[in-house]
C-alpha cells in the first residue's frame, strides 16, 4: 500500500522531473581570447616596451624625413608655393629626434643606476652549456653595446649643449655630435664583420647537417630496399623475431635522424634569412654614419633619408617579431 500511496519516493530524481545534480568534477573548456582584443593588447604592450616605443619612433620619424625630402624637392622645382615650406614638419622631425636621445639616456641611466645589467651579467655569467666559441660572441656583443653607449653619450651631449643646458661652446658640440657619428660607423663596420663570421659558421654547420640528412636517408632507403627484396623472395625475413625488432628499431633511428637533419636546415635557412636583414639594417646605419661623418654632399638628403626608413623598417619588424615571440612564450 505504501508503493501505492507514494511512488516518486523511490525514484531517482530525474524520473520526478527534477534537474539532475552536478557532477564533483567541472570540466573547464578554454576559451580562446579574440583575435582583435589579442592584438589590440600586443600592440599596446609594443608600444610600452622600451624597444617597441624606440623603434615605433624611430620609424615616424624617418617617415616624416622622407616626406620631408620629398616635399622639398617639389619646394626647389617650383611646384609649391615660395611661401610654404616645410618648417612644421621639420620641427616635428627634430622633436622626435630629441625624444629618441633623451629616452634611451634615460633607460641607460635607469638601468646602470638599478644595477640591472651587472645583476644579469653575473647571473648568466658561467651558463650551463657555455662553449669556447661564445667568448668571442660575447666579447663582439659588449664592444657593439661598448659602442651604442658611446654614440649613446655623444650625441645627447650635443643635444644638451646645443638646448643651453650644459656650458659647451657650439664647437665643442659638433665635435661630440662628430664623435657619435664616427662611434655609429665603427659599430655598423663590426657588425658587419661578425655577420659574416656567422654567416660561414652557419653554411659550415648546413653542409655537415646536410650530409649527415643525405647519409641518414641513404641508409633507410638501402634498408627498405633489402627488406622488400628478401620479403618477395621469401627469405626468413619475417620468422626471425630479433632481426625484425632490431630492423624496426634502426629504421625508428634512421627516421628520427632524418627529421633532426630537415629541421637542422630549416633553423639554419631561418638564421640566415635573419642575418641576411640584419646585415641590410647594419649596412643602411653605416651608409648613413658614413654620409654625416665625411660630410658627403653628393645627394646627401635623399641618400640618409632612404638609408634611414630601411633601417626603420627593418628595426622595427625585428622589434615587432621579438614582441610577439615574447608574448607567445609567456601565454
Amino acid at each position: 500500500m505504501t508503493g501505492d500511496l507514494h511512488p516518486g519516493e523511490s525514484d531517482p530524481p530525474s524520473a520526478r522531473g527534477l534537474p539532475e545534480p552536478l557532477p564533483t568534477v567541472t570540466k573547464v573548456v578554454h576559451v580562446p581570447e579574440p583575435r582583435k582584443h589579442g592584438t589590440r593588447r600586443a600592440t599596446v604592450g609594443f608600444l610600452r616596451s622600451p624597444n617597441g616605443c624606440d623603434a615605433s619612433l624611430r620609424l615616424l620619424q624617418y617617415a616624416l624625413r622622407l616626406a620631408l625630402t620629398h616635399r622639398s624637392a617639389y619646394f626647389r622645382r617650383g611646384k609649391l608655393p615660395a611661401d610654404n615650406p616645410p618648417v612644421r614638419l621639420l620641427a616635428i622631425v627634430s622633436l622626435l629626434a630629441a625624444a629618441r636621445r633623451l629616452l634611451a639616456l634615460y633607460r641607460l641611466l635607469a638601468g646602470v643606476l638599478s644595477l640591472e645589467v651587472w645583476t644579469s651579467r653575473a647571473q648568466g655569467a658561467k651558463p650551463a652549456t657555455w662553449k669556447a666559441s661564445d667568448a668571442t660572441e660575447v666579447a663582439v656583443r659588449i664592444l657593439l653595446q661598448s659602442l651604442d653607449v658611446a654614440t649613446l653619450v655623444s650625441s645627447n651631449v650635443y643635444l644638451l649643449g646645443r638646448l643651453g643646458i650644459l656650458p659647451i661652446s657650439p664647437r665643442q658640440a659638433r665635435r661630440f655630435d662628430k664623435a657619435s657619428d664616427f662611434t655609429t660607423l665603427l659599430g655598423a663596420g663590426i657588425g658587419l664583420a661578425h655577420i659574416a663570421r656567422k654567416r660561414r659558421s652557419l653554411y659550415k654547420g648546413g653542409r655537415t647537417a646536410r650530409r649527415l640528412a643525405v647519409e641518414a636517408e641513404t641508409e633507410l632507403e638501402e634498408l627498405d630496399f633489402w627488406e622488400d627484396n628478401a620479403a618477395a623472395r621469401g627469405g626468413p625475413v619475417g620468422t626471425d623475431k630479433r632481426s625484425a625488432e632490431e630492423r624496426a628499431h634502426e629504421r625508428l633511428e634512421l627516421r628520427h635522424r632524418v627529421r633532426k637533419g630537415r629541421h637542422t636546415l630549416r633553423a639554419l635557412k631561418q638564421d640566415l634569412n635573419d642575418l641576411w636583414w640584419e646585415r641590410l639594417r647594419l649596412g643602411a646605419d653605416g651608409l648613413f654614419a658614413l654620409y654625416d661623418a665625411l660630410e658627403l654632399s653628393l645627394a646627401s638628403e635623399t641618400v640618409k633619408s632612404w638609408a634611414g626608413i630601411t633601417s626603420a623598417l627593418i628595426e622595427f619588424s625585428q622589434a615587432w617579431a621579438q614582441h610577439l615571440g615574447q608574448g607567445s612564450r609567456h601565454l
